[in-house]
């Protein structure tokens, strides 16, 4: 398949696509994870690990210039688990109007109790608009 030719995945053009990949551990902290060069819309985002937290999620939030972490808008109607079964990915899709405009950031944060948690995985699926 060539990148090149307009071939769609999900509906985007291929070369419009991109990901965004975050490792999680037991001491991980929130911390900002892209800052968009052009406008995106954020498609999905996949979460898993090799051993569960205790209780632990983390929350991807859109941050407009001058908003720090933990303040931004949500781009999830629920935050994701990492406490759930190990080495099962699960997804999340955004809503559709999640638009990151240019110069502003991704950022992660985390809540409850992160022990235990090995080989975190966040991947988010982002595309150019």
């Amino acid at each position: 398949m060539s990148l090149f030719t307009g071939e769609k995945y999900d509906g985007y053009k291929i070369q419009n696509f991109d990901h965004i990949t975050v490792n999680l551990a037991a001491a991980s902290v929130a911390q900002t994870i892209f800052v968009a060069p052009v406008d995106y819309q954020i498609i999905a985002a996949h979460v898993s690990f090799a051993t569960a937290s205790t209780s632990g999620t983390v929350n991807v939030e859109v941050l407009p210039q001058g908003v720090a972490k933990g303040s931004g808008t949500a781009v999830f109607t629920a935050p994701l688990s990492l406490a759930g079964t190990a080495n099962t990915t699960v997804t999340l899709t955004a809503p559709s109007n999640k638009i990151v405009i240019k110069n502003q950031r991704l950022a992660i944060t985390l809540a409850g109790t992160l022990t235990g948690l090995v080989d975190g995985y966040l991947q988010l699926e982002i595309a150019k608009v």
